[in-house]
């Protein structure tokens, strides 16, 4: 049975998360709780806010959601390694984060940039 007030406390819930996980000032212990969440939204709202602490990035690397690692992909505060373990996504956005990120050590941009013009030269 529908249970109306579920609902809309479970709605309420996610966007005070999303909210919170958004706003730029939020310290980083708030933001790994928020890693973890059951919304995908509030997992990218952490992994693109530029207080998220590199640990935190580290675990939302390995999300399941492509958006997540995108996001992480083109923090600045992503760290090389994890950005060359990112270079290696299935994900053709997660590369290109990789590759824009200015952590990311120039033979890895380069490696990228091969394997897409690779990718480009078959499918024409």
């Amino acid at each position: 049975m529908y249970n109306k007030n579920f609902y809309e406390a479970h709605f309420y819930e996610a966007h005070i998360n999303n909210t919170q996980a958004a706003h730029t000032s939020n310290q980083s212990d708030v933001l790994a709780k928020f890693s973890t969440d059951n919304n995908v939204q509030t997992r990218r709202n952490v992994a693109e806010n530029r207080n998220a602490s590199p640990d935190t990035l580290a675990c939302l690397a390995r999300d399941c959601d492509d958006g997540v690692r995108w996001r992480v992909a083109s923090n600045p505060n992503t760290s090389s390694e994890i950005l060359i373990q990112l270079s290696a996504d299935f994900h053709s956005g997660v590369r290109w984060g990789v590759a824009t990120n200015d952590n990311t050590p120039p033979e890895i941009v380069a490696q990228i940039n091969a394997l897409e013009a690779a990718f480009q030269v078959m499918e024409s």
